[in-house]
């Protein structure tokens, strides 16, 4: 007799003995069920022998009036032992009434007062768990391994130096004397500490080596060094026409890259300037300034942090109410300022005609409205669609700001289809006449970061895809386990190229601040699809840098994906041809290899195991 069960969410099989699915982790039917359900099985597998009048008939029927007695005792079990929730749920309900009676009856302050100061705690023992475990993890490296030759410049609070560690030119960088405050030493430390988590972000940040002294007052930190410095140099020392476009979207889309990164952990930059992109021999572009860089945090964020020109308006209102798009905000800025080579806002006079003052610049970002024109940006030799992308990222209204991953997105097309330079976009990589549409369903998460000193915070989640937007129900006092079961169709995706965002925030979260975000390629889904279309998963969520819980996924591709997958593969084969000889296709190869080597043969496995078993059934 068959003693398995099935899940109802995934469908997976699993041994009746179990609570929670194998694959999906949801609950499985209570005993209750799961008994009622042998007892049929028993029925059915016993009922040939009963027609042929088996001498076993007389235990068969014991056996069966047997599970059926314990059966109805285990209901009676059950409906005493809700009866009882439901009791303890009626009264934690009327404490709750009343502590909440109470609190609105507290008109001395003295409560909201203590609250912030407890809530304001547990923030910063938080943040000093995290920074004491981060920093336990990175290299060391002690100061006679370092060969001085040189130094690279100094500043208010820094000395940085250049020589030799381990055969590379490496910078070493150590807070100016007289700048050893508490505050100081914090912050660089929690700048190397991001720098090491960040891990060099896929060649977009600044790779650190090792450090020495974080366990005292005198941190030091061993980077990469980046020969030419910093962009806003480089700029400023040459022409509109001597850096060509190829670079300059290289340049762009390499801090895109690195700004999606910090994001898809829940981190902010907050200070994206043209001063804290690197350059090296090469034109690599690389980030670094992480001193002002911070968690998306549950108090009001710091206002005027980063210099005001690349600066966000919302971080100058007073409200200190921000999220991740001031970085795209900045991000847009530096993307007009690799066509003007000039500062923000340089084209930007007073009423004499005259450069603008800071102070008058200030005033009107501050005091800036969406829809309202307060600034016009100019542009030089940019096209059209990279003017169209930068003035979205720098429009007034943080909603209509595109996603890092968005930005990353268009820079990484245009380079490989685009025109630019001598190249002419006589050819466009195009995607199949065959449409792939995925019906998505945000289920549930499990063990997501509280935000929330007191009460129990709401979550809901904000997706994003293609451009596209959604938005799940507010689980009311979902805490840290909430629960969706909500699924959205997303037409015509392109499963190679999109990448899944998915915000987890709280009701409040203007106030609250973000509890944590979830980034998933859809390329990673193809290689767990089952041979219906369809995978569940678990994916990590990421709150103030950290894995912080799991959401639960379900992905339905629509569509012969197999098909779709030889056809893309096709035209890229076709394109490189036309154009490999005077672009870099170095990575859409990487990828062709992949659906032909990987991708294609996998999904076919699994349509032949299907047709199969379809064919043994009939």
């Amino acid at each position: 007799m068959d003693t398995s069960i099935s899940c109802q969410i995934c469908n997976s099989v699993n041994d009746i003995l179990l609570g929670v699915c194998t694959s999906c982790g949801e609950d499985l039917p209570g005993y209750d069920k799961k008994i009622k359900i042998l007892l049929l099985r028993l029925r059915h597998y016993t009922g040939p022998a009963a027609g042929a009048a088996s001498s076993d008939d007389g235990a068969t029927a014991a056996l069966v009036a047997q599970l059926e007695t314990k059966a109805a005792a285990a209901m009676r079990r059950v409906d005493e032992l809700q009866a009882e929730l439901d009791s303890k749920n009626a009264e934690l309900l009327t404490i709750k009434v009343k502590a909440h009676t109470l609190v609105a009856r507290d008109s001395s302050g003295d409560l909201d007062a203590e609250r912030e100061r407890l809530r304001a705690e547990r923030k910063e023992i938080d943040a000093l768990r995290r920074l004491v475990a981060s920093l336990q993890t990175i290299p060391y490296i002690d100061g006679s391994q370092f060969k001085y030759q040189g130094m690279v410049g100094t500043s208010s609070t820094f000395d940085i130096q250049v020589g030799v560690f381990d055969n590379k030119r490496t910078v070493c960088k150590k807070l100016a004397n007289g700048v050893h405050t508490e505050g100081a030493i914090e912050h660089f430390k929690s700048a190397i500490a991001l720098m090491a988590k960040l891990d060099g972000a896929g060649g977009s940040v600044v790779s650190l080596y090792g450090a020495s002294g974080l366990a005292q007052a005198t941190p030091v930190a061993y980077m990469e060094y980046m020969e030419k410095g910093d962009l806003r140099k480089v700029l400023s020392s040459t022409s509109t026409t001597a850096m060509s476009w190829k670079s300059r979207l290289e340049i762009g889309a390499n801090i895109a890259r690195a700004i999606a990164k910090m994001h898809s952990l829940d981190l902010i930059h907050r200070d994206l300037n043209s001063h804290h992109v690197l350059l090296n021999e090469r034109n690599v572009a690389k980030l670094t300034g992480f001193s002002s860089a911070r968690e998306k945090s549950e108090d009001q964020m710091t206002n005027g942090i980063g210099l005001y020109r690349w600066a966000a308006p919302e971080t100058m209102d007073g409200t200190g109410f921000y999220s991740e798009k001031v970085d795209i905000y900045s991000l847009g800025l530096l993307l007009i300022e690799l066509d003007t080579h000039q500062m923000p806002y340089s084209s930007c006079k007073d009423k004499s005609g005259r450069p603008m003052r800071d102070y008058m610049l200030m005033d009107i970002l501050r005091k800036a409205k969406p829809g309202v024109a307060h600034i016009t940006h100019t542009f030089v030799s940019a096209p059209e669609w990279y003017r169209a992308l930068a003035l979205r990222c720098v429009d007034v209204d943080p909603t209509v700001r595109p996603s890092a991953v968005e930005v990353l997105g268009e820079l990484t097309t245009q380079l490989r289809e685009g025109a630019y330079d001598n190249l002419k976009s006589a050819r466009r990589l195009r995607t199949p006449p065959a449409v792939i549409n995925l019906r998505l369903t945000v289920m549930r998460a499990k063990n997501l970061l509280d935000t929330q000193a007191f009460g129990v915070q709401d979550p809901f989640c904000r997706i994003s895809l293609g451009g596209k937007t959604a938005k799940t129900k507010v689980h009311d006092n979902g805490g840290c386990d909430p629960k969706w079961h909500e699924t959205y169709a997303f037409a015509n995706v392109h499963p190679l190229d999109m990448i899944l965002e998915i915000n987890i925030l709280n009701k409040n979260w203007l106030i609250s601040g973000q509890i944590g975000k979830v980034t998933v390629p859809l390329e990673e889904t193809l290689e767990r699809i089952d041979g219906s279309g369809s995978v569940v998963s678990w994916v990590p969520v990421f709150s103030r840098g950290e894995a912080r819980g799991h959401l639960l996924l379900k992905f339905e591709y629509e569509g012969n994906v197999a098909q779709w997958l030889e056809s893309v593969a096709e035209e890229m084969r076709a394109f490189s041809g036309a154009e490999g000889r005077v672009r870099d296709l170095s990575g859409q190869e990487k990828q062709m290899t992949k659906i032909n080597e990987v991708l294609v043969p996998r999904l076919r496995e699994l349509a032949s195991g299907l047709g199969r078993v379809a064919s043994m059934a009939a």
